[in-house]
């Protein structure tokens, strides 16, 4: 039987271009629905989509949700390159129909369209297999991704198409993009200001222009900051290609689903979804909303939550069927086979047990370039959040990078475990129940800190727990021993 994959890009490059929420919106939105059109005209052609099918139950028009890789069966369909090239530009002669009239450009359309043949590439594998291997088809769709040279900077000129519709001033005209509910995108300014007293409106500017500052006494001032965060699914892609065709299909669903609740739960927080396709993740997020009492650490653990309980999506659906994993040791790697067995669950318990969710985050202030916290917050996922190590395993990190507007940089990693314990603490702060001088005792002493909690005897570990306590007790009396201190000692300790 014959199998045939795309891959469609470049998205990264793309999107890199934008300068504001409304841009960076509108570059991802476009590659979903160049996906989508390929999915529509292949199933047109009898090709048997494998994933994505057509997303249904899911706001596919104020999301990009379609995956920028498409599998499916040629079925009747030939398959032939040349059909699928003239697939391929039908659909870039669509977009640029939509660039040219949004411009303002009727003879520039011969140059758009050969513009759009360089910039934008889809790339199709086909492959004869006896059962669906896509392991296979990724591999070949690697090649063809690593081989693809984007149009450069600096050969970039009047000619940049993408460039100039790329624009808010210019999107606002487009007829198609306002349809895809770009209105309802938000500024980042305002996602910025869910941390303040009152939303952030033309109010908040006083006669002569400058910011207005909200100082309330019973909450603290935040800054407005940002988060731009990228999250990618652990350990799914192994997952994934040790699936047979019809629990491939299953998980593809699921996952379609899972991501539609995620990017609800960041409009519901007061963020702008860009991209939620699967187990991946794309979208901008403030570092705290006031209304909800909630940060973002707080928030992302909450996802974390949502993309853990997919394994549970079905589940008794699944209670008939039996499988178990057959361990097949090469020179190089364990590769992993379902195969028919007694165990019922065993599939869903190893995914459970196998996968995660790690993000990158990058928060900085409103006017700090947009393309550049991006360019971090991919940094952080792929560069520390994809490499952690941590005693309870691998990945499964939220990796955060903090640039403050005086310049200054804070970076740091957290694991499940820490997450639940700085959670514990920002909470302390922000509901004003621990005291101010908490924050500074640690960072003043956090080496005297160290050395009382690690520098010990770790061999009988119960003895050594309960002298680490012992000296904490100590400093706690020795720093904390004034009446305020007292009154309010049994937060600090928390």
């Amino acid at each position: 039987m014959k199998y045939g994959a795309i891959t469609i890009g470049p998205v990264f490059d793309t999107i890199s271009q934008a300068r504001s929420v409304s841009e960076l919106w509108t570059a991802s939105y476009l590659y979903s629905w160049f996906s989508q059109q390929l999915v529509a005209k292949l199933q047109a052609e009898k090709a048997v989509m494998i994933a994505p099918k057509a997303i249904e139950n899911v706001d596919t028009k104020s999301v990009g949700c379609y995956s920028d890789r498409l599998y499916f069966e040629l079925g009747s369909w030939n398959g032939n390159q040349k059909e699928f090239e003239k697939i391929v530009l039908r659909i870039k002669h669509d977009l640029a129909v939509v660039i040219i009239s949004t411009l303002h450009m009727p003879r520039g359309f011969e140059a758009c369209k050969k513009y759009l043949d360089k910039a934008i590439y889809a790339k199709m594998a086909v492959v004869e297999q006896k059962d669906f291997n896509l392991s296979q088809l990724n591999k070949i769709l690697n090649t063809y991704e690593t081989g693809y040279d984007f149009v450069s900077i600096e050969s970039r000129d009047e000619s940049d198409f993408i460039e100039q519709f790329l624009n808010r001033s210019i999107l606002w005209r487009c007829k198609f993009i306002v349809e895809a509910n770009m209105q309802k995108v938000q500024r980042i300014d305002s996602i910025a200001s869910k941390a303040r007293e009152i939303p952030y409106d033309k109010g908040d500017l006083t006669e002569d222009g400058a910011e207005e500052e909200f100082v309330s006494v019973d909450s603290p001032r935040i800054a407005k900051y940002y988060a731009i965060v990228y999250a990618d699914g652990d350990g799914l892609g192994t997952y994934l290609e040790n699936l047979n065709q019809s629990d491939y299909e299953k998980t593809s669903e699921e996952l379609i689903k899972t991501s539609g609740e995620c990017a609800q739960s960041v409009r519901d927080f007061g963020g702008q979804p860009i991209y939620f396709g699967g187990d991946d993740m794309f979208f901008i997020a403030p570092v705290y909303n006031k209304e909800q009492n909630k940060h973002l650490l707080a928030f992302l653990g909450e996802l974390r939550t949502i993309f853990h309980n997919m394994s549970k999506i079905n589940q008794s659906n699944n209670n008939n069927k039996k499988y178990s994993i057959r361990r097949n040791k090469t020179r190089h790697q364990s590769q992993l086979k379902f195969t028919c067995a007694t165990d019922s669950d065993r599939l869903l318990r190893w995914r459970r047990r196998t996968t995660s969710l790690s993000f990158g985050v990058s928060i900085a202030y409103y006017k700090y370039p947009m393309s550049q916290v991006i360019e971090d917050a991919r940094g952080m996922l792929f560069g520390v959040a994809k490499e952690a190590e941590w005693t309870t395993g691998k990945k499964n990190t939220i990796a955060l990078q903090l640039r403050k507007n005086s310049g200054s940089t804070i970076k740091f990693a957290l694991s499940p475990e820490l997450l639940e314990t700085v959670c514990l603490l920002l909470n302390c702060f922000l509901n004003q129940d621990a005291l101010h001088s908490l924050h500074w005792k640690i960072l003043t002493q956090f080496d005297l800190l160290f050395e009382l909690l690690y520098s010990f005897d770790c061999k009988i570990m119960g003895n050594s727990f309960e002298a680490a306590n012992e000296r904490l007790e100590l400093w706690f009396k020795n720093n904390f021993n004034e009446a305020v201190h007292k009154e309010r000692l049994g937060t600090v300790k928390k």
